[in-house]
Order: structure tokens, then C-alpha cells, then sequence
């Protein structure tokens, strides 16, 4: 079919992408919140949630976010057919006539574990060990290469996560953002001996409460989804949120799952690595909204101003020489 630029993103165009697929006939349709460029919605039919996904290159602003609307689909494709690992299954897809997916329908969830009432601590236990083990199982799928395949994979971490940053740093200097790119480069330079022994993995990137699923009866682990922004690189990625390094993995079960999976030693070296993913995404978390919706709100101006405060921590901590944690 033809890409989705020019075209209204409503409920009833999703309704007409879903009719498409024969998956049933839609009895109701919820437009989720619009977290990046493309559009989201929840669809009910015949007792069973689905998910649909519409791309819009269009509205793909920063350099980066150009390569990722190919990633995803394939991703949840690859997860799919690994043994052990639960994600949504992806059951249609189409692609517009350059070879780039439009729209994907997959298997619904039911509740993010962020807002299920979750009747007991044993059960919030065991949904963390579980996950943890489901993340582990990812981890141990090998890439060919590092970065976004759809940028061009490199043959190590070190040049590909550099890259990536080029284009974000790119991407701030044309909104006038100001961004100590001297310091960034330095660090990055000196971290160049313990980027280039990481070995690639697929990461998820974004993992958080928000992405791990469970039933409606909030005692069966469903799986992760949210896999929009995944790579081929450094596990460590996936051990850093907005909150600092750990904080989903504050939770003991969670690492004990993961690590019965993927028993990786997390030392100094490997802390180094997570902050060096904390300077990364912080840097993305202070450039993307510019890009996306800007209201000058208090909750966007606190956004921002968060980013900029984790990125700042971030650049002090790995300053040379690379700090010694307790």
C-alpha cells in the first residue's frame, strides 16, 4: 500500500487497516496517547485486544528517528520466533511500494504491571523474576553488527554508538539546544578501549513498569512489548532509566530472574557502561521533545529541565578519571 504521509490517522482510518487484515470485526477502538511520531490504538474484536501501530515518516523529525520505523516489526518478528521469549505476536503487516512498513497489527495485552493492582508481594515477585528472565533470554540473541540496521551496522559498539550520538547532537545545534558536545566527545573518546569489547546484543532501550504485561487477573506475566526503540548493542543500556542506573532492577527478583538467564558480572566496568547510557539517553531525553509538541507547560518545561540535570550528573560522573562507586 501506499506510505501514510498526507493521510488522517483517525479511528476510522485504523478501522479501515484493521477490516483489511480479516482479523474480525472491530466492536470498539481507543487511540492511545501519542508517546512518538506514529499513532497507536487499541482495538477490541470478538473477545480478543489487538494492537495497531501506524507509521508516519512524515513526522519523523530528528535524523535518528528516520531509521527506527523499520526496526520495530522486524524486532517483534524476531522475538516472536525465539524460543522462550513472550512479546506480542505480530499477525499483519503491510509495506508501502519502497519496502518500508505502514501499519502492523499484533496481539494485545492486557494491563502494564505500572498500573495492575497487583493482589500480593509474592505475585509482584514472581512477575519480576519473570521479566527479568524474559529481558535476560533477549540479551543472549546475537547481532551481526551494532547500531540500527536500517543506518548501517558497524563492526563495533564503539563507532556505532558515536554515530548515533552525531546525529542527536545534529539534531540539537539545528533547535539551538545547548549541549556541551566538547565533554561528550572527550568521554566518549576515552570510553572508545571499553566500548569496543561489547558484544552485540539486542537491547530494548526504553524498559520500563510501563512495558511489562500481565493479565487481567494481574497474576500471569503476559511479556515485554515497547520494543519501538531497540538496537543491536550494549546490554547495559537496558539497566539505565531517566531515574538513574538500577531502578527497575531496584527490585531483587527482577535481577535474580534476569540472572538466572544471563548471569553477567555488573562491576565497575559494567557501571561505567550504564552510565555511559545514561549520557546518551538523557541527551535524547532533552533533544525529543523539542522536536515533538511544544506547549511550554510546566510538565514539558520540567521535562526538559530533568534531562538536562541527568545529563549534567552523568558527564560529572564519568569525567576522567572514570569515578569508583561504593
Amino acid at each position: 500500500m501506499e506510505n501514510n504521509d498526507g493521510i488522517k490517522v483517525s479511528k476510522y482510518y485504523a478501522k479501515e487497516l484493521f477490516n483489511r487484515a480479516k482479523l474480525g470485526v472491530a466492536e470498539s477502538i481507543i487511540e492511545m496517547p501519542k508517546y512518538d511520531p506514529n499513532y497507536s490504538f487499541l482495538i477490541k474484536a470478538e473477545g480478543k485486544k489487538y494492537f495497531l501501530r501506524v507509521f508516519s515518516l512524515s513526522e519523523r523529525k530528528m535524523a535518528y528517528e528516520k531509521f527506527l520505523y523499520n526496526n520495530e516489526v522486524d524486532i517483534y518478528k524476531l522475538l516472536s520466533e525465539t524460543e522462550g521469549i513472550r512479546t506480542p505476536k505480530v499477525l499483519f503487516s503491510e509495506k508501502d511500494p519502497e519496502g518500508n512498513y505502514t501499519h502492523y497489527i499484533s496481539e494485545g495485552y492486557d494491563i502494564p504491571y505500572q498500573k495492575a493492582a497487583i493482589p500480593t508481594i509474592k505475585d509482584r515477585r514472581k512477575l519480576m523474576f519473570q521479566a527479568g528472565a524474559d529481558l535476560a533470554k533477549s540479551h543472549l540473541i546475537s547481532g551481526s553488527g551494532f547500531g540500527y540496521e536500517k543506518m548501517g551496522l558497524e563492526s563495533k559498539w564503539g563507532t556505532a554508538f558515536k554515530k548515533i550520538v552525531d546525529k542527536i547532537i545534529a539534531d540539537a545545534l539545528l533547535k539551538n539546544i545547548e549541549v556541551d558536545s566538547v565533554r561528550i566527545y572527550k568521554i566518549i573518546e576515552r570510553a572508545m578501549p571499553i566500548l569496543n569489547k561489547v558484544e552485540s546484543h539486542l537491547v530494548h532501550l526504553s524498559l520500563n513498569k510501563m512495558k511489562i504485561f500481565v493479565s487481567k487477573n494481574f497474576v500471569n506475566f503476559q511479556g515485554l512489548a515497547g520494543w519501538e526503540s531497540s538496537i543491536w548493542g550494549d546490554i547495559a543500556g537496558d539497566f539505565v532509566s531517566f531515574g538513574g542506573p538500577f531502578p527497575l532492577q531496584s527490585s531483587k527478583y527482577f535481577l535474580r530472574g534476569y540472572r538466572t538467564i544471563n548471569p553477567v558480572e555488573m562491576d565497575e566496568e559494567f557501571r561505567i557502561r550504564v552510565n555511559i547510557m545514561k549520557m546518551y539517553k538523557s541527551l535524547l531525553m532533552l533533544v525529543e521533545p523539542v522536536y515533538g509538541i511544544q506547549d511550554s507547560s510546566p510538565k514539558y518545561n520540567a521535562f526538559r529541565s530533568k534531562a538536562r540535570k541527568i545529563l549534567t550528573k552523568s558527564l560529572d560522573d564519568l569525567e576522567d578519571p572514570f569515578p569508583s562507586k561504593d
